[in-house]
């Protein structure tokens, strides 16, 4: 073996940046409606209705005489897809834009977040628990946006269904009143993400030749005498407003053959030397917090020419080192 190039040293840094404002729209909608003639237990009915359709929360009464209060009783149920989700998000809000608010100067609207499939059919006594609720006050027509954040993130982590289901918080009648109606109708409701702002930048490294032995030029290390070939420096800079993790690993061009006997690239952050390894294994780099905000490192890179294995005259291999932040 009289020389060979470990050369032309790429970097490819992988980065997540800010995806703003996405909107998910549901993929399956339904009203479950009960009907009271106390005390006889409720009669329900369920059904389903498009994407767009107009949804409301409802409650109607009516005295059919001293001894019997009639009264019916709407809930709204919102499936999603987790499948449309975003990736990494900081928010999550339902929107809702209410179109009617009628029986009293406010109306209290209870939003809860169930474990509901979005096909399975629900009766009055057959309906989800809630694992996460609020309560909103509609007012007047217009955008109602609620925090659910908390719910997505618990629909996410615990493998639950994500859909929502919208009622009336205050569902029983007036008793005094004859008739009434108390309702809150809304359309076009949808889940609002914002987006994780999660970028990298990578700078750095040079190409390397390597000799077997001291004298021709342009010789960056020699076999003979070195064991390493320096790849200079490569600078990491990270910008983030969630937790992250900085990953590396490296791929080589063409496939050596025989294989090398070990992963040959290096890195140093301070003292210590880390093996990268061969993609699609990798390492954490060293040194980053995983905080948010801003955090630049910067590390040495070598190629162990003793795990490069016996290599013959002007063999050359391109290393191309990927660097990339993940979300955690």
């Amino acid at each position: 073996m009289r020389a060979f190039s470990v050369g032309l040293i790429a970097v490819l840094a992988l980065s997540l940046s800010s995806l703003g404002q996405v909107d998910v729209l549901p993929d399956s909608e339904a009203y479950l409606r009960a009907k009271f003639w106390p005390p006889l237990p409720p009669k329900d009915s369920f059904f389903f209705i498009g994407n767009g359709d107009n949804h409301f929360v409802r409650l109607v009464w009516k005295r059919e005489g001293w001894w019997a209060l009639r009264w019916i009783v709407w809930r709204s149920y919102i499936h999603f897809d987790k499948a449309d989700l975003p990736d990494c998000f900081t928010e999550a809000r339902l929107r809702l834009r209410f179109e009617t608010v009628v029986g009293e100067k406010s109306v209290s609207v209870t939003v809860a977040a169930v474990d509901w499939d979005g096909i399975t059919p629900l009766g009055w006594y057959s309906q989800p628990s809630p694992y996460w609720s609020t309560t909103i006050s509609v007012t007047s027509p217009g955008w109602q946006t609620v925090d659910v954040t908390d719910a997505v993130n618990e629909a996410v982590d615990q493998g639950y269904e994500l859909a929502f289901m919208v009622r009336l918080t205050n569902e029983l009648p007036d008793w005094w009143s004859a008739t009434g109606r108390r309702e809150a109708t809304f359309v076009r409701p949808h889940l609002r993400f914002t987006g994780c702002n999660l970028e990298i930048k990578v700078e750095g490294l040079d190409d390397a030749t390597v000799c077997q032995a001291p004298g021709p030029a342009g010789c960056d290390a020699y076999v003979a005498t070195s064991r390493y070939a320096p790849l200079g420096e490569l600078a990491v800079k990270v910008s983030a407003d969630i937790p992250y993790e900085v990953r590396a690993c490296y791929e080589v061009d063409p496939t050596p053959s025989p294989p090398f006997t070990a992963d040959p690239v290096e890195l140093a952050y301070t003292w210590s030397w880390i093996t990268v390894p061969a993609c699609p294994s990798y390492t954490i780099l060293p040194g980053f917090s995983g905080n948010p905000g801003d955090e630049a490192h910067t590390y040495r890179v070598r190629v162990d020419l003793a795990d490069l294995g016996d290599r013959a005259a002007g063999e050359q291999f391109k290393f191309v080192i990927n660097v990339w932040v993940v979300p955690q």
